[in-house]
Parts: C-alpha cells; sequence; structure tokens
C-alpha cells in the first residue's frame, strides 16, 4: 500500500497516476506477484492518497499533538492488510509549514513534536500491524527520502538526513527495544544530482512532471524488487547513512575518489555529483 500526497497521486503526470503506473507496470513485467491495494486510485495502481496531506493525517487524530487523523490509516490497515506499506510524505509538511522544527525525531525517549517526529510517530504507528497490537500481516515499512523542494536543499537534506537516521533506529532496534522490519528509500538524491536540469524532471517546485514520475518509480521499483526477492544489490548508496550528505554538493564535477568518510577506518568510495550531462 503506497501511501501519500498529491506526489503519489500523480499530480502533472501525462497519465494522472504517475510513479504508481510506471512501478506496478515494471514489477508485473517482471514477475513479481504484486496487488497494490488502498481506497485511492483506480485498479491495478491503488494506493491510499490525497493532494494536500501530511504526515500527521495519517494516524488518528488527537494522538499526539499536532494529529490531524483526516487520512487516518487504521481502516486501510484493517480492510486491506497489506504485507508491505511505502511512505513518501513529508513534502507539504516542510513547504507549508516554515518555521516548524524539523529535527530531532525523538528527544527524551519520546518522539519530539516536530516535522520527522511526525515521520517516526507514524512508522510506529504501523507496525502494531507487525507487531501483534493490531494484526501481524505488515512486513516491512520503506520509508522515503523525499524529492528535493526546489531552492530548498537545506531543508530537504536536513530531514532526510534525520529520516535516514530514524530509519537506521528502527532497524537497530534503538526504539522499540528490538530490530524493526523498516527500510529506506532515497528519492531525494537523482533529482538533486541534476539540479541543473529541473525543468526536466520538475514540473514546479514541488511536482514531478511525467518524466520525474518514472524517475521516482524506477527507483520504487530497485529498492520493491530487493525487499520481495530478498537480495540486495552489489552497491548501496550509504551517503545520508554515513552524515555526510549534502558535503558533496561543493565538490561537483570532480568525479570518484576513495576515502574513510565515515571514519571507521576502512575506505570508501565517494562518488562526488557530476551536472556536466544528463543520461538519456
Amino acid at each position: 500500500m503506497l501511501l501519500g500526497d498529491s506526489i503519489t497521486e500523480g499530480k502533472f503526470a501525462l497519465d494522472n497516476r504517475g510513479f504508481r503506473k510506471y512501478l506496478y507496470d515494471k514489477l508485473n513485467a517482471n514477475n513479481f506477484d504484486i496487488d497494490f491495494v488502498g481506497d485511492s486510485g483506480i485498479s491495478p495502481y491503488e494506493g491510499y492518497f490525497e493532494g494536500g496531506m501530511k504526515i500527521n493525517d495519517f494516524y488518528p487524530a488527537h494522538s499526539t499533538p499536532t494529529a490531524k487523523g483526516r487520512m487516518d490509516a487504521t481502516g486501510q490497515m484493517n480492510k486491506h492488510q497489506p504485507t508491505l506499506v511505502s511512505i513518501h510524505l513529508g513534502t507539504n509538511d516542510l513547504h507549508s509549514e516554515t518555521g516548524t522544527p524539523i529535527t530531532p525525531y525523538i528527544e527524551n525517549n519520546e518522539f519530539a513534536v516536530t516535522q520527522s517526529g511526525e515521520m517516526a510517530y507514524l512508522v510506529n504507528y504501523l507496525l502494531n500491524w507487525h507487531n501483534g497490537n493490531y494484526g501481524e500481516h505488515l512486513e516491512k515499512i520503506l520509508v522515503s527520502m523525499i524529492i528535493p523542494i526546489r531552492d530548498w536543499d537545506t531543508v530537504s537534506v536536513a530531514y532526510n538526513n534525520e529520516i535516514a537516521k530514524m530509519v537506521m533506529d528502527f532497524q537497530n532496534g534503538v526504539i522499540t527495544g528490538k530490530p524493526e522490519p523498516v527500510y529506506l528509500c532515497n528519492q531525494f538524491s537523482f533529482f538533486r544530482e541534476f539540479k541543473l536540469y529541473g525543468n526536466r524532471l520538475m514540473e514546479d517546485g514541488l511536482h514531478p512532471n511525467t518524466r520525474g514520475h518514472n524517475r521516482m518509480g524506477e527507483v520504487y521499483y530497485e529498492r520493491f524488487a530487493e525487499l520481495l526477492s530478498g537480495k540486495s544489490r552489489w552497491f548501496t548508496d550509504k551517503t545520508f547513512q554515513a552524515g555526510i550528505q549534502g558535503k558533496d554538493h561543493h565538490y561537483e564535477h570532480q568525479g570518484v575518489a576513495v576515502a574513510d568518510i565515515t571514519n571507521d577506518n576502512r575506505p570508501d568510495i565517494y562518488i562526488t555529483r557530476t551536472n556536466f550531462a544528463y543520461p538519456g
């Protein structure tokens, strides 16, 4: 089940389905047995999404100081019993709630009243359908680092960095006391890498165009294929997990370097961003 806002809805995609159609069609073409579920969208590209929604719309109203619950996912989780939930949320939060703290996601062992804290609460709430409180059918949660908000790199990086940290903490048992099946999908980096070609991927400052939607679908396909097959790719981008996000913006055009950027006494292959050409 895909949770999201107007980006997941497919705004500005020529078919109004956006990455959902690309993702489903490619999974199906590669013999993955999948069924998108949710009360939004037309079969077989369903999900649970609506334009303008924010993170705190997807869990019950009054459950936190900021909870709105306009798209409370409780009924959808009980009705459709998804085995995997994928989330791309936070764009409307960052864009319309300027001045609201973005980080930290946790403070004094409680989820903070911040935008990343709201995502942590949503993920933790969905885990009720994994740990037996409300069911056991949910096997995996995929949390996305959101695509950039044009000219707001600093804000987008701050949010995505904290989301990456939150996912690692769920995986390592820091939050619930046991490892949780929460995974990360990086939708940010490709869009940022080709920032100079923004009009080729973005329709406006918030939404991708058809080409951008297709690119999102490709990134999701690679991540879904990993999770569904249990086979990891030979190369994994750990930029955000390593805490070096944003630094490569200062070294564009320099190609590949080998350095111990994570300070673990092991060499890392460091690929800086290149804006010379757009592939394809």
